[in-house]
């Protein structure tokens, strides 16, 4: 009997034993060392093709229940084992992450590929095209690339840009300064071409004077005025095949804040056009254009290399003068020279006497439009030479 009491007695702590171990295992304090409100991870480090990518210290709120495992009570340490699997698991979800806020870099290295890639794209088709580039439009390259080397960019590749960039830049040790002409004339004569395509947008003009008007003082126009309805920019366009023969940058204080550029085309070994008051020139023609403006001079240079364009092809846009948002419009043939109609006028300049009607080199089916717009008086003018027959 002795024995069976002590055989219960035993079996009874052994259950008691038991029954404790479990309920130790399972009863969790509130707050084991926080680990129950939050785990840190910090600074992990991701290595990937282009370089270390640091991931911000970042807090994961965990509840309670997902900590299994034996905790000692009072151990300051977590189980190492628990902590990877979180580390790894959160790791995993910042890879796959499209946010930018994660990763310190992330967007900042894509964006630098990006940029250098758009660089690279922007110079090589210039160099295909046989583009230069302003000192302005260079300056803006050179920044962009000063700004890919300090992101720790493939210096090679910075530098193959940069050499590209020297060879595209008027002004730098391949191109002069001084916009001598780079390359002899290679006109063909034509003294009758035909201009096939608008200069503008007939409809919006008001109106044009034609060539020739005199102004108080006998001072002489041979080209012609085209005046904006609404004084807004207009294109303008190439009338026929021609190049750029010489220009000029300049600003007249007097008479307009804005600076402006006088452009003259050589249409053939005979005829050439004028445009002037022109604000906005394509960036092919910038790239050949002195950068500042000149003050009180519009005396033009030749261009460093020769630019071309087909007609049709948009050289630029203006809204005429300030004032009067007018613009000029002149032709000049050396064929003519000098022009009948100038006989007995006096205080000519040589270009004067080689003037023409423009709008008679127009088609035939063109022509009409520009005439039906002709007011000759403009201004205190008194008289003119009549370069178009009225």
């Amino acid at each position: 009997m002795q024995k069976i009491i002590i055989i219960i007695a035993i079996f009874v702590t052994l259950i008691f034993v038991v029954y404790a171990n479990i309920s130790m295992r399972f009863d969790v304090p509130e707050t084991s060392n926080g680990l129950s409100e939050s785990i840190d991870v910090n600074k992990a480090i991701i290595d990937d093709k282009r370089g270390e990518r640091h991931v911000k210290t970042t807090q994961i709120d965990q509840p309670d229940e997902a900590v299994l495992g034996t905790v000692q009570n009072n151990d300051s340490s977590v189980i190492a084992g628990v902590e990877e699997n979180m580390i790894v698991q959160h790791e995993s979800n910042i890879i796959n992450s499209d946010t930018n806020t994660v990763f310190e870099g992330v967007g900042s290295t894509q964006s630098i590929n990006d940029q250098f890639i758009a660089l690279e794209q922007e110079l090589v088709g210039a160099q295909g095209s046989g583009l230069y580039l302003s000192s302005g439009h260079s300056e803006r390259i050179t920044g962009d690339l000063l700004d890919l080397e300090n992101n720790d960019y493939n210096k090679d590749e910075i530098e193959r840009l940069r050499t590209i960039l020297t060879s595209l830049t008027v002004g730098s040790n391949n191109h002069s300064e001084n916009f001598v002409l780079g390359t002899q004339s290679t006109c063909e004569s034509n003294p009758s071409p035909i201009f096939t395509n608008d200069i503008t947008d007939v409809s919006r003009l008001a109106k044009i004077t034609p060539p020739g008007t005199i102004f108080d003082g006998g001072v002489v126009k041979s080209h012609s005025y085209l005046w904006i309805q609404d004084g807004k920019k207009v294109p303008v366009y190439a009338p026929v095949d021609m190049t750029l023969s010489s220009a000029s940058h300049y600003i007249t204080p007097q008479h307009s804040s804005v600076p402006q550029f006088l452009l003259f085309f050589e249409v053939s070994c005979e005829v050439e056009i004028k445009f002037d008051h022109i604000l906005e020139p394509v960036e092919a023609l910038l790239a050949v254009i002195p950068t500042n403006p000149a003050v009180d001079d519009s005396r033009t240079q030749a261009p460093s290399i020769p630019v071309s364009f087909k007609a049709g092809d948009i050289i630029a846009y203006t809204s005429g003068t300030d004032d009067a948002h007018n613009w000029d419009f002149g032709v000049y043939n050396t064929t003519i020279s000098p022009n009948p109609v100038t006989n007995g006028v006096s205080n000519l300049e040589e270009i004067d006497k080689r003037a023409d009607c423009g709008y008679d080199y127009f088609s035939i089916d063109k022509r009409s439009a520009y005439r039906n717009l002709f007011q000759v008086n403009i201004g205190g003018s008194m008289t003119s030479i009549p370069y178009c027959s009225i």
